[in-house]
């Protein structure tokens, strides 16, 4: 026969055991819904810019890009957080960030006429978080979910226009769990596009001028477009269509239609249409071409004003009012890039780099 206390004492242990015994269970479950690591990871709800609620990391540490918007963004954040590439780096990229395309797998990209993410890269390498940045695509909570769903892995919409990426920045610093860089930039990008807005107020608005990008030599960026943004802050942009094109090359045009225009200063996107303006009789009828109101748009190591339309716009903002109106605004282009570069790339750039940069864009 067992005794009381035997028996109180076989309980205790038996109560014991159970206990050690459902957290171990717990400790196995959340191992196993770590994914490939094999350990815990804490998670936080997320609401993202399209008002999709998704769990993600509570700090991601291999993160990969939906395009060239969201990589250029968070290579100026962090390089190191990056699983992978939407696309090759170029030369100048890879000077910039001190980084080599070599090392890293490419993904292609979710959007744009080359969309091709390649999704078993994606989870091969390890991703924790998809982010995508820029503009919200029609159709983009479907798209995100759904490839969040063929994934199994988080992904994520973070909205950036010309003048938000302090709260871009801001909400990376969150994510990525670096705030003191997150405040380094935000603080930045604010600040420049203040200036910015304080340079154009004065121009009074009979003095701004004509604007025409043309992207290629029957393409340019029509007045309200995502990608034209910054002319249309900085400038009159004299090209208007009636149906917007929302992809970077932009609408459609004629050199008829330019001309009909005729504005006074010409931005040029392809090095081949700028090379062929100044010896072609067909674009001497134009004004700007006349008077030599024409330049190739630095492109170092992605084009100031478009290209992608990304935070290098942060830098064109500050930058074309000095190109545009240098009597009004007055001198120091060089020391507004010079701080760009710094601050953005972590890279110092030389009067000789500067020279040759801007050699076809003199700004004051």
């Amino acid at each position: 026969m067992v005794s009381f206390r035997t028996t109180q004492t076989s309980r205790l242990v038996s109560v014991i055991f159970a206990c050690i015994l459902c957290a171990v269970c717990a400790l196995a479950l959340g191992a196993c819904s770590s994914g490939s690591g094999g350990s815990a990871q804490k998670t936080v709800q997320f609401t993202d810019s399209c008002g999709r609620t998704v769990e993600i990391p509570a700090k991601a540490t291999k993160v990969a890009p939906s395009g060239s918007m969201a990589q250029q963004v968070i290579m100026t954040f962090d390089p190191k957080v990056l699983c992978g590439l939407s696309s090759e780096l170029t030369a100048d990229e890879e000077k910039c960030f001190g980084i080599k395309s070599a090392n890293y797998k490419v993904f292609g990209a979710l959007y744009g006429t080359k969309g091709s993410f390649n999704k078993e890269e994606v989870v091969a390498a390890g991703t924790e978080l998809v982010i995508d940045i820029g503009e919200a695509k029609k159709g983009i909570v479907e798209d995100l979910d759904k490839l969040q769903e063929s994934l199994g892995i988080p992904v994520i919409h973070i909205e950036a226009t010309l003048d938000t990426y302090d709260q871009v920045y801001t909400t990376l610093g969150q994510i990525l769990g670096n705030e003191k860089r997150a405040s380094e930039l935000a603080n930045y990008c604010k600040k420049a596009i203040s200036d910015s807005q304080a340079a154009m107020a004065k121009v009074p608005d009979d003095k701004r001028v004509s604007v025409a990008f043309l992207t290629d030599e029957t393409h340019g960026l029509a007045q309200g477009s995502f990608h034209a943004a910054l002319i249309d802050m900085v400038a009159n942009n004299a090209i208007v269509a009636e149906n917007v094109v929302g992809n970077g090359f932009g609408n459609e045009i004629s050199l008829e239609q330019l001309a009909v225009w005729d504005p006074d200063v010409l931005l040029i996107q392809s090095a081949d249409l700028y090379s062929k303006i100044a010896g072609d009789p067909a674009w001497s009828s134009l004004s700007a071409v006349q008077n030599g109101k024409y330049y190739l748009v630095p492109s170092v190591p992605y084009g100031w004003l478009n290209s992608p339309p990304s935070v290098n716009q942060v830098l064109g903002a500050q930058w074309l009012p000095h190109l545009l109106y240098p009597e009004l605004v007055g001198t120091g282009a060089k020391d507004v890039v010079k701080n760009y570069f710094e601050t953005m790339y972590g890279y110092k750039i030389s009067d000789a780099e500067y020279a040759e940069i801007t050699k076809y864009c003199p700004a004051a």
